[in-house]
């Protein structure tokens, strides 16, 4: 009897549902998440204040949100103003990036998108928003305290008025390398998958990888080439690249490693 294969998600489980935890486990596989980060919403009135206020509400024209954290903080601002206010900003024109942040902005009620599944990352994005967008119009960036710059670089670089709106921060969960060995030991290196899906609370884990006798036997994948980039500066070359960072294009791309 073939051994089950295992995968180890370095992410927090999605809930109620986790598409890389239904896709993978309809698949046959086995699966264990590896929580990284603790996500905190910034105060309730910070958001909710500029979300009704009238520079947001009419004079703004386009949103970026590009990652689930902010779009969580976002929903539970929404609850929490008037359904007219709630109204006028689901028609703004919201970019995004990745398939699931579209499809989570798009259940929110937003009917106006662009990026998501055409944009899996934030250069493609950036590029996207210069073909669409007149610099003269005002974007605002829903984001976390800690994040890449490549949208607001480019952006401002091409003269777009842009504002940015922390509505999150992330900290590192106490014990990670703790909690990844528990879950990691007795694996067979060549029976068992690593998944990184941010370099964010994975120093340690990549210090424990690289330093292993047998790092080359270990399958490690990358959900997109930002963290394939950051594994390879540490050392680190995944053996497989999702095509798209869903959960969709990893188990494709998991199966076809495991057959060759």
């Amino acid at each position: 009897m073939t051994q089950q294969t295992s995968v180890l998600f370095l992410k927090n489980q999605t809930v109620p549902k986790d598409p890389y935890h239904d896709a993978f486990n309809t698949s046959g596989f086995d699966t264990t998440f590896v929580p990284l980060l603790d996500h905190i919403h910034a105060d309730l009135s910070l958001i909710t204040g500029y979300l009704t206020s009238k520079e947001f509400l009419y004079e703004t024209d386009s949103l970026i949100i590009t990652s689930q954290r902010a779009v969580e903080a976002l929903a539970n601002a929404l609850e929490h103003i008037t359904d007219d206010e709630r109204s006028i900003i689901l028609k703004k024109l919201a970019f995004t990036v990745g398939p699931a942040t579209e499809k989570v902005l798009r259940t929110l009620g937003f009917s106006r998108l662009e990026g998501g599944a055409d944009a899996g990352n934030g250069t493609i994005l950036s590029e996207h928003i210069i073909k669409t967008l007149d610099p003269s119009q005002k974007v605002t960036f829903f984001t976390g305290e800690t994040r890449r710059d490549i949208i607001p670089k480019t952006l401002v670089s091409n003269g777009y008025n842009l504002k940015e709106v922390v509505i999150y921060r992330t900290v590192e969960k106490p014990e990670i390398i703790e909690r990844f060995t528990n879950a990691f030991t007795g694996k067979k290196s060549d029976n068992c998958w690593v998944i990184f899906f941010s370099p964010q609370g994975t120093q340690e884990i990549v210090e424990f990888l690289k330093v292993l006798p047998n790092i080359n036997d270990i399958n490690i994948a990358s959900i997109g080439p930002t963290t394939e980039t950051y594994l390879l500066e540490n050392g680190i070359t995944p053996k497989l690249v999702a095509r798209k960072p869903e959960a969709s294009s990893l188990l494709q791309g998991v199966i076809t490693a495991n057959q060759s």
